[in-house]
Formats: structure tokens, sequence, C-alpha cells
């Protein structure tokens, strides 16, 4: 088996962010609201990130997972995540999303302290913050209420780590 079918076979794997960056997910456009998702990751540095905007959503109960493609690797979400993303695709162009889910390797304890620091900067420098919240997406919430969000994020000790009803990781 070639390296490259063994990677495909193991899905999508995360390299390691470089000093002073954070990654976006571009949401690939899609005509059907069912139609396979397909995604990629950027890593950018703060100050040189194209406009982009977080979504803050509820990881729902660990239930089966669902398949998209992140890179053109299998990669598996909650459902949850995957109605949202279905909720944000656009028919024509690629959507730049911040969501902690995807955009932190939940799997480097290293990286989601590193990333969890800088989730203050991450939120005040977005164009819009969508809200998903059962099943009703709300687009364009205010830029103030992205920056208490991750306020919150920070203030609890380590939302990401805790909370499962936002901004959170196992």
């Amino acid at each position: 088996m070639s390296p490259s079918q063994k990677r495909r076979r193991r899905g999508f794997e995360y390299s390691p962010l470089q000093f002073n960056t954070f990654r976006l997910l571009e949401l690939i456009s899609g005509q059907s609201l069912y139609a396979d998702i397909h995604c990629r990751l950027r890593d950018y540095q703060l100050d040189s990130a194209p406009p982009y905007e977080a979504l803050s959503y509820t990881w729902g109960d660990e239930e089966s997972a669902c398949r998209i493609s992140l890179d053109g690797l299998p990669f598996h979400i909650r459902p949850n995540l995957l109605d949202a993303l279905r909720r944000l695709r656009q028919p024509r162009s690629t959507r730049i999303i911040w969501i902690d889910a995807l955009c932190i390797d939940q799997n480097s304890a290293d990286e989601k302290s590193v990333q969890v620091r800088g989730v203050l900067n991450v939120f005040h420098m977005l164009e819009l913050f969508d809200l998903w919240r059962g099943g009703v997406l709300v687009n364009g919430a205010a830029p103030t209420h992205a920056i208490a969000q991750g306020r919150r994020y920070l203030s609890s000790g380590h939302v990401l780590l805790n909370d499962k009803r936002s901004f959170c990781a196992d």
C-alpha cells in the first residue's frame, strides 16, 4: 500500500501549528443542503488572516459520528456540527469560519492549551459571529457578544475543556 493510500485509510491528521498561528476552516460551496460537506484547513498569522466568522454551537451528546471531507480526507464530527455546516454552506462561494472542534486539534493537549490562551484575539478579529442553537442559525451576532463569548471561553477555567453547552472539547 502506498503512503497516500495509507493516509487516506487513516483519515485526516493535523499538522502542528507554528508559533503565533491559528487555523481557519474553508467551507467549500455546495448546491444541495444534503450534499457531502467538503472543507479545507489553512494556517494563518492572526494579523494576516482573511475576513472570517466564528461559530458558537452546542456540541450535543456523543452520538454516532458523521463523516465530512477535510483536506480531501475523511474526518468525523458530531451530528450537530454537521447540521450547522449544512446551514452555513453557501451555494456558490467558500465560507471561512473558525470552529473550535475543527480548527483546534482536539487530540493535542498542548495545542488546545496554546489556542485557548489566544481565543480572545481570534474573537476580536472576526467579521461575523454565528450562533447555532437547536437547529436555528442566527447570523451576525454583535462583535461585542463574540468578545464576551471569548471571555467566557477563558474565564471558567478553560471552558474549552469543561463546558458541554458551548465552545467545548473532550
